[in-house]
């Protein structure tokens, strides 16, 4: 897939700040939800312990008010003496309202106090009557096992006359003997414990409050959910096991709610508030917002930036590729302005400027050379005519010597033609191997007339690469080397030039050429890296360094030319190259070196 470059920075660009960006709002809302939530429990929890002291309170002057009537002397007699006539009873009742009303108009929380006697059955009540019978007692069976109880809101029985729910307090009466008297009805009005809970602020709060029997005995604000709903949910029921204040996360529905419960005061009440996390959050979701809000403008403000910064890399870069269009279609005149405020591609127009013109130099040098090239081929060319005058002539003298009876001389002449004609070879740098061999082994038959017949070459080459291409006066200058300089004054009577060669696995071909001259210098150590072999007068064989450089020249630096002992006795010349099987190699090679492939195509 091809991108370009300007909406490859820009996605890249939006692409990552979008994703920091993200990660940034997402740790920063988590972290101040933890906080806010965190702050919340803790100043919930220190609300709650005021609140459950003043519950306390609230309480505490309710069962000192239950305390003080059921202990009241005139009570406690009234309700101890036996009358067989009614009408003691209806007075002395009539004492005990007046009574029980002084404490029940000193208390505006109260809502009605009542007293159920054991002498009181058969007494008719009336409206008013603070006394009633033990029979109508409905609270009797919860009072079994206790003295005194708080039960939660309830229909009020006496409602016709009275609040509709009240809570109540009742606790059984008893003589200063311990004899069971009845029992006393403290009903309060719901605003009792409530009233507790209301501090006069726009949001007010969620509170209840729990006895000691994990029931639910008064609420206070309860907008989430109805006062049935609190009494029956599971959560109520196991903050009965908890002894400690502190907070917990319910689910109701899909809805997250927080709960934090103070301590169990001393008589193992305590109070619990509910807020939605909705509420709490209410004020981080803003801040979220407002987060989202910044943003989103910083995004929009940075892809303003980035679509500037975008052409300011891109524009100098559109103006590269233009500069390489030019350049493509041969003009090399073209330049780029060189003043730019980003230094890196003020190098990058100097560089290119600078390219172009080496470019152009080099480009002018290269047709320089062609000329000079074409002009020297042309020279060859036109010198070949001298060859073929040569050629013919020898093909003359060599008529004439064999007609006159001159054997030796018509050898000798058709022998040189053959010589001089592969030496030039149509003026190519390649021939066959065979014809290579051919041209060291003419070389040498010219020079056994001088050491009549005492001069003999054995050849051991491979017959299956003598249809390889190898440089030509490759085998030459090693056999001349031999002649010339190891037979010089050799007292042996045979003269041995041994060529061996084949080509391995590897494609390497080896062509090995010894003699049993009279070998190296006794001071010749290291011949591998000699560039020539001296001579024992002091002369030099230059030849042999023309080999080897001609032979690196095509293959490279690991091929060449080594020189060594020979098992003769003489010296033992390796050459080393690739081995050319076809004229596809062949052409490939003069390819890559800078040669033409006239000559391959002449011989296809």
């Amino acid at each position: 897939m091809n991108w370009r470059i300007r909406p490859l920075l820009l996605f890249v660009f939006a692409v990552f700040f979008v994703g920091i960006f993200t990660v940034m709002a997402i740790v920063t809302y988590t972290s101040v939800s933890r906080i806010v939530i965190q702050a919340t429990t803790e100043s919930k929890l220190e609300l709650l312990t005021e609140t459950n002291k003043q519950l306390t309170s609230r309480l505490g002057d309710t069962e000192a008010l239950a305390v003080s009537i059921a202990s009241n002397k005139l009570l406690t007699d009234a309700l101890s003496e036996e009358a067989s006539q009614l009408y003691p009873l209806i007075e002395k009742r009539r004492d005990l309202n007046k009574m029980i009303n002084s404490y029940l108009y000193s208390r505006a929380y109260v809502s009605s106090i009542f007293v159920y006697g054991i002498h009181y059955e058969d007494v008719p009540s009336q409206n008013g009557d603070r006394v009633l019978p033990l029979s109508s007692f409905e609270l009797a069976e919860q009072l079994k096992n206790s003295d005194a109880l708080w039960s939660g809101k309830r229909n009020n029985p006496h409602r016709q006359f009275y609040d509709d729910e009240v809570i109540t307090y009742v606790s059984k009466i008893y003589a200063r003997s311990g004899t069971f008297l009845g029992y006393l009805e403290i009903n309060l009005k719901p605003s009792f414990l409530s009233d507790v809970f209301y501090d006069n602020t726009p949001n007010p709060r969620d509170l209840l409050v729990m006895d000691s029997g994990g029931n639910i005995v008064a609420s206070g604000n309860t907008e989430l959910f109805s006062y049935e709903a609190y009494r029956q949910a599971d959560w109520i029921r196991q903050l009965g096991t908890i002894e400690a204040k502190g907070y917990r996360k319910i689910y109701v529905g899909e809805s997250a709610y927080l709960i934090t419960f103070s301590s169990p005061n001393d008589i193992r009440w305590r109070v619990i508030e509910v807020m939605s996390y909705d509420k709490i959050l209410a004020q981080v979701v803003q801040i979220r917002n407002i987060v989202l809000l910044i943003g989103l403008i910083g995004l929009l403000v940075s892809i303003v930036i980035a679509v500037y910064l975008s052409r300011k890399i891109t524009g100098p870069i559109s103006k590269l590729l233009i500069a390489f269009k030019y350049l493509e279609q041969g003009n090399m005149d073209y330049r780029l302005p060189e003043a730019h405020q980003i230094s890196e591609l003020k190098r990058l127009f100097i560089s290119f400027n600078h390219s172009s013109e080496r470019l152009k130099n080099v480009i002018e040098s290269l047709d320089d050379e062609h000329k000079a090239k074409r002009e020297a081929e042309l020279k060859v060319l036109q010198s070949q005519i001298n060859p073929h005058f040569l050629y013919n002539t020898l093909d003359m003298i060599n008529w004439m010597a064999a007609k006159q009876g001159a054997h030796d001389a018509s050898v000798m002449t058709a022998k040189l033609a053959r010589l001089f004609r592969i030496s030039l070879s149509k003026g190519q740098p390649f021939i066959l191997l065979k014809e290579e061999l051919e041209h060291g082994r003419i070389y040498s038959e010219i020079h056994q007339k001088r050491f009549k017949d005492r001069l003999r070459v054995v050849e051991r080459v491979n017959p299956a690469i003598k249809g390889m291409y190898v440089p030509k006066f490759i085998v030459q200058p090693f056999i001349e080397n031999a002649i010339i300089h190891a037979f010089q004054d050799f007292d042996k009577q045979e003269r041995i030039i041994a060529i061996s060669g084949d080509c391995n696995d590897d494609g390497m071909l080896s062509l090995i050429i010894e003699d049993n001259g009279r070998g190296l210098p006794a001071n010749w150590q290291d011949v591998t890296h000699r560039s020539h072999l001296p001579s024992p007068d002091g002369g030099g064989g230059y030849g042999i360094d023309n080999v080897r450089q001609r032979i690196q020249l095509y293959f490279g630096e690991k091929y060449g030319v080594q020189l060594a002992k020979s098992s003769l006795g003489g010296v033992k010349v390796v050459i080393t190259m690739r081995c050319l099987q076809s004229t596809e190699q062949l052409e490939q090679l003069l390819r890559k070196g800078g040669g033409t492939s006239e000559y391959i195509a002449g011989r296809r």
